[in-house]
């Protein structure tokens, strides 16, 4: 399955429930960030209307013909924190403050993370203290030996595999 679909299925199957056994977390930092993607992703579709390079985007991004409607983001906006409130209500999903100490970042930083890993890592490790981050992030993925002793990185693919297999088993021994 390709990245961005894998991705998609994986968040869709945790919003919706698929796994009434587990519970998930997320921060506010990665909600911040799907927001982000999603508007630059239109932002570049409506270049490529406009048949312009999208090695542009940082010079004209900021300009109004490129950017979303205010009606359009708002839609944007609540078809991602509807499911989210609705996982939230069913105790399927934990939203982690955006609250930390900075000093934390430089420990992940000096493994060569950047500050915006870093901050995923503090979410997850030190806030969380989960025992598996779901990424398609290359930097997290080519790292996985580095973080072992500290968490379990999983491409949305591996861990939709591993969730679906625990699901039919423990469906199997009911």
């Amino acid at each position: 399955m390709a990245g961005a679909q894998a991705s998609y299925k994986f968040v869709r199957n945790v919003l919706y429930g698929r796994y009434p056994t587990t519970v998930f977390s997320t921060s506010v930092w990665s909600l911040i960030e799907s927001m982000q993607n999603y508007l630059r992703s239109r932002a570049m579709f409506n270049m490529l209307l406009e048949n312009l390079s999208l090695r542009y985007y940082e010079t004209i991004k900021y300009r109004p013909e490129f950017r979303i409607s205010k009606r359009a983001f708002r839609e944007a906006r609540g078809e991602l924190l509807k499911p989210i409130e609705r996982a939230k209500q069913r105790e399927r999903l934990r939203v982690l403050p955006l609250s930390f100490d900075f000093r934390q970042t430089f420990q992940y930083q000096r493994l060569g993370f950047d500050a915006y890993d870093s901050l995923h890592l503090i979410f997850a490790i030190n806030q969380e203290k989960a025992d598996s981050l779901v990424t398609r992030d290359k930097d997290f993925l080519d790292q996985k030996k580095l973080l072992a002793d500290m968490i379990k990185v999983f491409h949305p693919d591996d861990m939709l595999k591993k969730l679906d297999s625990e699901t039919r088993l423990m469906q199997e021994s009911q």
